[in-house]
């Protein structure tokens, strides 16, 4: 089994494309017939030294299957910083950042909200600085549509942070049997609830 671990840029994940090079283990996945193995791939261990912060790809692969099936291939954010996004339907993007170990705000932060496009080049949208509440507030052409997938990245001193407008795996409407509007001409009451710390 071979692991592979290879740095992207936000450029290229934004784009979908895959990275070249990477560093490669080998894993034995050989043990007693009719038995299962579990192989711990630590991402450290694989490329030789601590990672800093960055997006890479973990690609596992398995010579001697047929090549639809022989390569799983899985995004990784590596990062010390939390961004809690919200977005509007007037093209207002809020962002909060603040430090994953400690929960502390993180102020004077370079903040960028950009558009992704598949297989193109992704274009920035809008661009700010987190003031002393670790609080951006950003504003996107009104051109943009609510469903449109708009990255944020904050980075600098070696910090960064990474969120997605449609990053709602197991919190959207839906999965609560409620029918999402993206349209604002209904009225009526909208409001949520958020937290990074324990109520």
């Amino acid at each position: 089994v071979l692991a592979t671990v290879c740095p992207m840029s936000f450029e290229s994940y934004l784009a979908g494309t895959d990275c070249a090079g990477g560093i490669t283990k080998v894993y034995d996945p050989k043990t007693d017939l009719n038995k299962y193995k579990i192989m711990d791939m630590d991402l450290d261990e694989i490329s030789g030294q601590k990672l800093p912060n960055g997006l890479y790809l973990f690609s596992v692969q398995t010579p001697g299957i047929s090549r639809n099936d022989s390569a799983q291939r899985r995004r990784v954010l590596i990062t010390d910083t939390a961004l809690a996004l919200k977005r509007d339907n007037a093209g207002r993007i809020l962002v909060w950042a603040t430090d994953l170990k400690t929960g502390e705000v993180v102020p004077n932060l370079p903040v960028e909200a950009w558009l992704q496009v598949r297989n193109s080049i992704s274009r920035q949208l809008a661009s700010g600085v987190t003031d002393k509440d670790g609080v951006a507030n950003l504003q996107i052409p009104d051109t943009i549509k609510p469903y449109d997938p708009v990255f944020v990245r904050a980075s600098g001193d070696g910090r960064l942070g990474i969120a997605a407008s449609y990053w709602d795996d197991g919190i959207a409407a839906w999965n609560y049997n409620l029918q999402p509007s993206y349209n604002s001409r209904y009225g009526g009451y909208v409001g949520y609830i958020y937290t990074d710390r324990r109520i």
